[in-house]
């Protein structure tokens, strides 16, 4: 952790050229280089030891001091904010990412890599790591957001936070999107080549437009690529007796031996677990449960919360279990997992380098080799593989218009997020996931658009995910993509034969997903 902040660098700029380095507010520094970017290096090569903030003249005064100063104490993070409602790349972006990063609630801090040049703060630490450290000629804006995004699949933390202005500043109604050459030229500098000529279908086909230069031009702009920085976080590590208390909850169905296997490695753990809840089901309304001598037999050094039940479905029994919760940390755990006697220790010295209050952690399965050193912003949520602090969970549950299908995970996820917490994705300590051969959906479930003559596609439930989640540009951008993805697996291709059954699965699964919102519910 970089405690050792000593100056305050403010650089003030009008978008296209420095005007001003302030050291601390008062003094003024020379301006070695107008380019912001540049400007911007050589002051955290100058002034290791400090907290630089890029600002727009128009935002000078509006500064927040207050949140500045409590950035000393974080690493390898870098925030801004867009002052007007939009985000620089627009719209339009959506179109090819339909990542949980793109879509920015402003009114939150949240984790993205859309950086905006109107104000942002960044330690001079966090700087001279970063790679890619290069003026692009496409402006500041641009050259933020290719720092944030190459740098933060490497553990750099990327964040919009209204907090680095006072509440005091007016919105700026001005939408300043990059033109449409621009965000082709950023496509192809920081993704996949194939995402230039999907943006290139998608505005032809829902803009009616082709802008053949810039599309031209993308495909011969080379992809930016990032040399591994060291984002390895040194805060101290918590010892043993110092860990918080634990709550561990864990649906079951059917799978005895895995679930006894998991309570013998909870056992042996050298950390303290306080309780343990078990939600146990069974569909048979005549049957009656399987562990309750193992459990009472057995000399358990934590309490157990066994709750047996007829009524199925992940959802509705990890809602179950948090009603029983008493700890200041949740474990969220799968009932065929396997975890070594350290784990709960080694956990939270791991969580103790961050000040988020969410983790998800590495469920990997036999023979699967964790390929990240360090710990990275994530997408999604692990509903079997999570750790969270149990104040995160006011209003908040999985949402049962899930149940029997898929995005439970990252629409819980997405509840945190719009909150204001982000997910941290721990590769240490690993979780080993055994994918117990009876797991998931034990039984056939009968859902109600089986009988559809035309089976959805996407699934309902991810379709639902889309509705609540995603902007008309990434429901339309993912339509696209799925219509091709799926289009060159049929054995005859008839391409307006083809097309006409899509429509018709697609309008199936937006009905099923309409359906589904309307029951959908999150109780405390």
């Amino acid at each position: 952790m970089n405690t050792h902040i000593k100056d305050i660098i403010i650089v003030e700029h009008n978008y296209n050229r420095v005007i001003s380095v302030l050291k601390n507010r008062t003094e003024v520094l020379d301006i070695l280089n107008p380019n912001l970017l540049v400007c911007m290096k050589e002051v955290s090569t100058t002034h290791p030891d400090s907290i630089l903030i890029w600002v727009h003249q128009r935002y000078k005064e509006n500064i927040n001091y207050n949140h500045v100063r409590s950035m000393a104490g974080e690493d390898f993070s870098i925030q801004s904010y867009h002052v007007a409602t939009n985000t620089v790349a627009g719209e339009k972006l959506g179109y090819i990412d339909w990542g949980t990063f793109v879509h920015v609630d402003k009114q939150i801090r949240y984790p993205t890599w859309l950086m905006s040049s109107d104000i942002g703060l960044v330690s001079a630490d966090t700087l001279n790591k970063l790679s890619g450290f290069k003026p692009s000629g496409y402006g500041f804006d641009f050259d933020l957001c290719v720092l944030a995004k190459i740098n933060m699949p490497y553990g750099l933390f990327c964040y919009s936070n209204p907090d680095i202005l006072l509440s005091t500043t007016k919105p700026d109604t001005a939408q300043r999107i990059w033109d449409i050459s621009t965000l082709y030229i950023f496509i192809a500098s920081t993704y996949n080549r194939k995402w230039v000529i999907m943006l290139m279908l998608n505005l032809l086909i829902y803009e009616r437009v082709f802008h053949m230069l810039a599309f031209i031009k993308a495909l011969f702009t080379p992809r930016i690529h990032c040399k591994t920085s060291d984002f390895t976080r040194q805060f101290p590590i918590s010892d043993s007796d110092e860990i918080p208390t634990v709550d561990v909850i864990i649906p079951t169905i059917g799978r005895k031996k895995y679930l006894l296997d998991f309570l013998s490695d909870l056992k042996q753990q050298t950390s303290r677990i306080s309780q343990v809840i078990i939600i146990e089901q069974n569909p048979d309304t005549e049957s009656q449960s399987e562990l309750i001598s193992e459990l009472k037999q057995e000399n358990w050094p934590f309490a157990i919360k066994h709750v047996f039940t007829h009524k199925t479905g992940a959802c509705n029994a990890r809602n179950e279990a948090l009603k029983y919760t008493k700890s200041e940390w949740i474990f969220l755990a799968d009932d065929d997992i396997r975890i070594n006697s350290e784990f709960i220790h080694d956990a939270f010295n791991h969580m103790s380098r961050s000040r988020e209050l969410v983790f998800t952690l590495s469920c990997l399965k036999i023979n699967e080799v964790e390929k990240r050193k360090v710990s990275v912003q994530w997408p999604t949520f692990g509903s079997g593989c999570s750790i969270v602090h149990k104040s995160v969970l006011t209003d908040v549950r999985f949402n049962i218009a899930y149940e029997n299908g898929f995005g439970e995970d990252a629409d819980f996820g997405m509840q945190l997020r719009k909150k204001g917490y982000d997910i941290i994705y721990l590769p240490q300590p690993a979780i080993l996931h055994l994918k117990a051969a009876v797991g998931g959906f034990r039984n056939p479930i009968k859902q109600p658009w089986h009988t559809e003559p035309y089976f959805p596609k996407p699934s309902p439930t991810i379709m639902l995910y889309h509705i609540l989640y995603y902007t008309v540009s990434q429901r339309r951008g993912y339509k696209l993509f799925l219509f091709i993805s799926y289009f060159f697996t049929q054995k005859t291709i008839r391409v307006y034969r083809y097309y006409k059954t899509f429509r018709l699965k697609y309008s199936t699964s937006l009905k099923w997903a309409l359906t589904l919102k309307q029951k959908m519910f999150t109780h405390v």
